[in-house]
């Protein structure tokens, strides 16, 4: 039976993340692989340091427009789909001082790490996710479980209301999907993206990529759109568990229940608060 064959897009936006990067390619295996690496500036050592690590890797230099959405786009347009059965997604993600999501409050890189660990964290993973698809024909897309969000919020960004509703009908899109992939990360099969190249996708419409947290782009239309799809073309998604972070967050609440201390604001003023066993005592209070 032949092996699967796979289209790897990375989008090297931060050059200086190349070293962890191609750490996490080494755990593709079992399957024939093409690596596309799209970047708005690297130097030789960096361009020589992947060639060395895949002599046949596409480099090929962009503008810095569309965040690593319109990069992929275009690298879904230039190829030839019907050559791989699956697509691989990911990119560089810059550090964070603080990152709230419900109930995990991190720092650092732990962001971009949960989105690739779920398709890359080791040989054995990987294996695993190909084993999901060949075993399961209604998966198409495979990301991690806490942050595939809902498009309905209170926020209501034009990104997840107007902007994206238009866009879904310009595609003769049908699907109600309300979740999306966010961080753009996933392995999906490729079939399901060959609506990018029929599509007439004006980039013009995408603007100069300004901060991360920039909202009501055309780009976050389609970082919500790649995730519609899958839907849209009959299949479902998978999403990968981090037992660990689990684990850690189960234990957190333990602790909290059976002890915490904590400011909360009363009366113009704050009160230190002890929690044990449920039962909350006021120590002091602090005038503002």
């Amino acid at each position: 039976m032949a092996k699967a064959k796979l289209l790897v897009h990375l989008h090297l936006y931060y050059p200086e993340q190349i070293n962890f990067m191609l750490k996490k390619l080494r755990n593709i295996t079992n399957c024939e692989w093409d690596l596309y690496i799209t970047y708005c500036n690297i130097d030789e050592i960096t361009k020589n340091r992947i060639l060395k690590f895949k002599s046949d890797a596409h480099l090929i230099k962009v503008e810095n427009r569309g965040y690593d959405i319109l990069p992929f786009i275009n690298i879904i347009r230039d190829v030839n789909l019907d050559e791989y059965d699956y697509i691989l997604k990911i990119h560089t993600k810059n550090k964070q001082k603080k990152l709230y999501l419900g109930n995990y409050h991190k720092s650092g890189y732990w962001w971009r790490n949960q989105l690739i660990n779920a398709l890359l964290n080791n040989k054995r993973r990987f294996r695993q996710n190909l084993s999901i698809f060949k075993k399961n024909p209604n998966i198409g897309m495979i990301c991690r479980d806490i942050f595939l969000w809902s498009t309905i919020t209170k926020c209501n960004w034009p990104e997840d209301t107007y902007l994206l509703d238009d866009e879904l009908k310009r595609l003769n899109f049908k699907s109600n999907y309300k979740y999306y992939c966010a961080g753009t990360m996933f392995m999906a099969r490729s079939k399901i993206y060959k609506f990018l190249q029929n599509s007439n996708i004006d980039e013009s419409r995408f603007p100069q990529s300004g901060k991360t947290m920039t909202t009501g782009t055309i780009a976050h239309v389609y970082e919500r759109i790649f995730t519609i799809a899958v839907d849209e073309y009959g299949f479902k998604i998978f999403t990968v568990k981090n037992y660990y972070e689990i684990t850690l967050l189960f234990l957190k609440r333990i602790f909290s229940f059976i002890f915490s201390i904590k400011n909360i604001k009363e009366n113009n003023g704050k009160i230190k608060q002890l929690k044990i066993l449920g039962l909350s005592f006021k120590l002091y209070k602090k005038k503002n």
